[in-house]
């Protein structure tokens, strides 16, 4: 059987897609069973006569329970005694917005240390000289590195480490989320951060997760900001206390990407037995 897992079909990819609908007839029909990650998905996949849909929710509400590799001893002491958020999946100009807020938070918190992981790291060369340029004290940080004692601003230079730096953030900006351009196309996956029990942060533009930032707020885990002056207001207030992870809020997201998942391994297991 031909199945599509997690289907994405946005506005713009549906009307593309019906430009040529002969075509995409003979595509979506051809599946056997659809399992959108979204409900704009599921009426998209019907409005091209894809058969047997069935929503169940988006898969990346499934965490990854297996164990995380641990950062260095000498980075662990340095992040533990000092004030830290993170700014994570960052894109060309929302460093800038973060930087600046770093600015305001350390007129309160002077031990603050603002960790960016930017969503392509072939850029932190430029963000670093950016950083410079705001005269503030920033490294570079290669695994097993150690840092300085100086160093106000991390710039995280490798892929598949956000959970471990998660872990010593109460508060996360995610990006792909501030820049107008992206309207169509914003926003970055909040799960790993909102099941380290991080309060997330983020733009107006989150369309690609759009439902999960649905989810985290109602249970109070993420808010929007639009400004510079917002964002640095509210990481102060979260520094003030020290991070305490609420387990309910981790087990809701938990619990409701099991039942996605054994929802999904279910359908999926009874077609094939057919």
């Amino acid at each position: 059987p031909l199945i599509l897992i997690n289907g994405r079909i946005t506005k713009k990819t549906f009307n593309r897609w019906k430009i040529l609908r002969t075509f995409s007839n003979k595509v979506f029909r051809s599946f056997d069973l659809c399992l959108p990650s979204s409900k704009e998905s599921e009426n998209n996949l019907a409005n091209l006569n894809a058969k047997n849909i069935k929503y169940f929710g988006n898969l990346k509400f499934i965490s990854n329970n297996t164990e995380k590799q641990k950062l260095n001893d000498s980075t662990i002491q340095f992040l533990s005694k000092k004030k830290v958020w993170c700014a994570a999946s960052t894109h060309k100009q929302e460093e800038t917005f973060c930087l600046k807020a770093h600015q305001l938070i350390k007129k309160v918190h002077k031990n603050v240390i603002t960790v960016i992981i930017p969503r392509h790291i072939g850029r932190i060369n430029n963000i670093f000289k950016e950083c410079k340029d705001l005269n503030l004290s920033t490294q570079i940080i290669n695994q097993n590195e150690k840092i300085r004692e100086d160093c106000e601003i991390l710039l995280v230079n490798s892929y598949g480490v956000l959970q471990q730096y998660y872990n010593y953030c109460k508060s996360v900006f995610v990006g792909k989320s501030l820049i107008k351009k992206f309207h169509l196309v914003g926003g970055q996956n909040p799960i790993e951060a909102a099941v380290e029990g991080c309060k997330i942060y983020h733009g107006p533009y989150i369309y690609n997760f759009q439902e999960i930032y649905n989810f985290l707020k109602t249970n109070g885990i993420s808010e929007k900001i639009y400004d510079i002056p917002t964002l640095s207001s509210k990481i102060i207030q979260d520094l003030f206390v020290e991070k305490k992870v609420d387990v309910n809020n981790i087990k809701k997201i938990n619990d409701y990407g099991q039942s996605i998942l054994e929802k999904t391994a279910l359908e999926i297991s009874n077609l094939i037995k057919k």
